[in-house]
C-alpha cells in the first residue's frame, strides 16, 4: 500500500517486505494473519469476528491511495476489501462480495 502527498512527495510506502506493528494495528485473532516478506494475509475465521488490519492516515484534504487486494470469496455473506473510514458516521468501501446471481 502506497500513499502520497500530490504536492511534497512520498509520505510512506508499505511492500511488507516487514510488518511496521507502530504503523498497522492489527485487530483480528493471531491466526487470522500470516506474513511472509512482500506479503500480508488475512484469512476469515470462523469466530464471525472481523479480520482486518488498519492504520492512520494523514489528515489531508487530497489523498490517493493505490491499494493491490487479492480477495475471492466463496461463502455468500463474506466481504473483503478495503475500508476508509473519515469518522463514525462517514466512510468510503471497496469490497469484493460473492455474486449469489452466478
Amino acid at each position: 500500500m502506497s500513499i502520497f502527498r500530490t504536492q511534497y512527495g512520498l509520505i510512506f510506502q508499505d511492500d511488507f517486505e516487514t510488518l511496521d506493528t507502530e504503523r498497522w494495528l492489527l485487530r483480528s485473532p493471531s491466526n487470522a494473519i500470516s506474513h511472509v516478506p512482500g506479503q500480508l494475509t488475512l484469512n476469515h475465521t470462523d469466530t464471525g469476528r472481523a479480520v482486518s488490519a488498519m492504520f492512520e492516515i494523514p489528515a489531508e484534504e487530497t489523498l490517493v491511495m493505490q491499494v493491490y487486494a487479492d480477495y475471492h470469496p466463496v461463502v455468500e455473506g463474506d466481504a473483503g476489501g478495503i475500508v476508509v473510514w473519515k469518522n463514525a458516521m462517514e466512510k468510503v468501501e471497496f469490497l469484493e462480495t460473492l455474486d449469489s446471481a452466478t
